[in-house]
C-alpha cells in the first residue's frame, strides 16, 4: 500500500484545464508521493476525469470525490466528507488545493438555488466558503491554496476592451449585496459580454479574497505556513468555457486558435493563449514547486509561471475587509466550521 505524503486536491477537475491538470498530474513524479482527489460535481457522468484516472498508471490511489459547487449546501456537503476523511486518516492532509471549478455563462442573467447571481455564487462565494471549511485539512507546515484567476479579472487590462460599454465598467466594486443580489436584463446583442463581465467581476473578487485571505492566515497561530496564491491560465481554446459567445468568437477560438495554439504556446509562452498542457503545468508548479517560488509563496499572484500584478481594485484593504464580512453573512459562517481563529474580526 502507498504512503502518501499528502494530497493534491482541484476542483471542477471534469472541465478543460481541470482534466488536462488531473492528467499531467497523474504523469508527474508528484503523483507518487501525493493522492490525487479529483472533485466534480457528480463523479457518476464525470466521464472524462473517469476516463483520464482509469487510463494512468495507479488509477486505484487516486480518487474522483464529489463536490457540488452550486449550492452552499453541496459545498457544506462535500467538504465534510473530506474533511471527515482526512481527519480518519483516509486521505493525507491537504498539500494543494486547486480552486478550478468555475462557470462563464453569456445567456442572461441566472441564480444559484441560494438566490445569489450565478456567477457570485459558484465563482466566488462558494470558494469561500469551502476554503474555510477545508481549512482543518491543510497540510499546515506546506500547504497552499491556488486560485485559478483570468485576465478578465481586470477590466483595466486592454484585451477586456471589446466587453468594456463604459468607464463605469472599469469599476467592479459596489455594495455586496449588490454585487449577489443584483437583477438586471441584458441588453439585447449584450448577453455575451455581459456574461463575460459578471464573470471578469466573479474573478476580481475571488482575487480580493486571496489578499484578504493570507493576510489572516499569516496572523494565525497555526495556520501561518499555508500560502495562497493565483494563477492566470491564459485563454485556452477547446476549454468549454465561452460556449455562449459568438459564432465568430467561437471560429476564431476553435477552429484558427485552435490548431495552432500548440505552435503559439510554444513561441509565446506567456502569450494571452495557451495550451490547456502548458497551463495545468502552472497549476502544477504553483501547487509544488519551491526552486522558483520559495517554500511559501504567500499572496503571489502569477501569469502562468511568471510573477505579475493584480487588478488595482483587487489590492484595496477596504474593500478586502468589506467583501470578508459581507461573505461570512452571506456563507452564514458559524462558530466551529473553521479553524481559522480570527475569522470574525
Amino acid at each position: 500500500m502507498t504512503t502518501f505524503k499528502g494530497s493534491f486536491m482541484i476542483t471542477g477537475a471534469n472541465g478543460g484545464l481541470g482534466v488536462a491538470t488531473l492528467s499531467r498530474f497523474l504523469a508527474s513524479p508528484e503523483s507518487k508521493t501525493y493522492k490525487g482527489l479529483f472533485s466534480v460535481r457528480n463523479p457518476a457522468t464525470a466521464e472524462a476525469a473517469k476516463k483520464t484516472l482509469n487510463h494512468s498508471a495507479h488509477p486505484a490511489q487516486h480518487e474522483i470525490i464529489p463536490l457540488d459547487m452550486s449550492t452552499l449546501a453541496g459545498v457544506r456537503a462535500g467538504a465534510e466528507q473530506i474533511n471527515r476523511r482526512v481527519n480518519s486518516g483516509e486521505f493525507p492532509p491537504i498539500r494543494a488545493l486547486v480552486l478550478n471549478a468555475a462557470i462563464q455563462d453569456g445567456k442572461g442573467q441566472k441564480f444559484t438555488e441560494d438566490g445569489f447571481e450565478s456567477h457570485f455564487g459558484i465563482n466566488y462565494l462558494a470558494n469561500f466558503l469551502l476554503v474555510l471549511l477545508l481549512l482543518q485539512s491543510m497540510d499546515k507546515d506546506e500547504g497552499r491554496i491556488v486560485i485559478v484567476s483570468s485576465w478578465s479579472h481586470d477590466p483595466c487590462d486592454a484585451r477586456n476592451d471589446m466587453f468594456i460599454r463604459g468607464e463605469e465598467d472599469r469599476t467592479i466594486w459596489k455594495e455586496p449585496d449588490d454585487l449577489a443580489f443584483e437583477k438586471v436584463v441584458d441588453q439585447k446583442g449584450d448577453e455575451y459580454p455581459a456574461g463575460y463581465r459578471r464573470y471578469g467581476r466573479s474573478k476580481t473578487l475571488i482575487i480580493i479574497f486571496m489578499f484578504e485571505l493570507q493576510r489572516r492566515l499569516s496572523a494565525s497561530t497555526q495556520l501561518s505556513n499555508i500560502s495562497v496564491l493565483a494563477v492566470d491560465p491564459g485563454a485556452m481554446p477547446n476549454t468549454g468555457l465561452v460556449k455562449d459567445a459568438s459564432w465568430i468568437i467561437m471560429i476564431l477560438l476553435h477552429y484558427v486558435l485552435g490548431a495552432l495554439i500548440s505552435i503559439i504556446t510554444w513561441l509565446q509562452p506567456h502569450g494571452s493563449y495557451r495550451t490547456p498542457w502548458k497551463s495545468a503545468g502552472d497549476l502544477l508548479a504553483a501547487s509544488f514547486d519551491e526552486k522558483k517560488y520559495g517554500s511559501h509563496p504567500q499572496g503571489l499572484y502569477l501569469d502562468g509561471s511568471k510573477k505579475a500584478k493584480a487588478a488595482r481594485e483587487a489590492m484595496d484593504e477596504q474593500k478586502q475587509k468589506a467583501l470578508w464580512i459581507a461573505s461570512l453573512k452571506m456563507a452564514d459562517l458559524k462558530d466551529g466550521d473553521t479553524i481559522l481563529e480570527n475569522w470574525q474580526e
